[in-house]
């Protein structure tokens, strides 16, 4: 007869250190799992790369003329492209985890299949009107 104790120690580890692969899903502006993320990570057209934290993630506005612009506590980022709303609903959710720009041959922004394709990303100050 085996103890709760014994039972514990033989079951599968589901902690930080649990390498099970994620489900993702890979897009043409980025990448999204099936579970919450803690940043955000954004390829820029020159390959510079920058991550937000969820944490300080304010407000989403998806904005069809302008595309979807994230308020972070101290910048605003505008994502432009085409096809942008399940971008924007994997960004609601925490579940994207990467915004990347599309290569030189999607850059006309033309989406295929309703796939989301970002044309640009910029990086704004938190009162971009200043």
């Amino acid at each position: 007869m085996s103890s709760i104790i014994d039972q514990y120690l033989k079951s599968p580890s589901k902690g930080p250190t649990d390498t099970t692969p994620q489900e993702s899903s890979e897009t043409s502006g980025g990448q999204t799992l099936d579970r919450p993320v803690a940043m955000l990570d954004l390829v820029l057209a020159d390959r510079t790369r920058i991550a937000f934290p969820y944490a300080t993630l304010s407000r989403v506005l998806m904005d069809p003329d302008r595309g979807i612009v994230l308020s972070f506590s101290a910048d605003e980022v505008l994502v432009e492209g085409t096809a942008l709303e399940s971008l924007y609903k994997a960004i609601i959710q925490h579940r994207c985890n990467r915004i990347e720009t599309s290569s030189n041959e999607r850059s006309l922004g033309i989406s295929v299949d309703g796939t989301p394709v970002v044309t640009t990303i910029r990086i704004l100050g938190a009162n971009p009107d200043e």
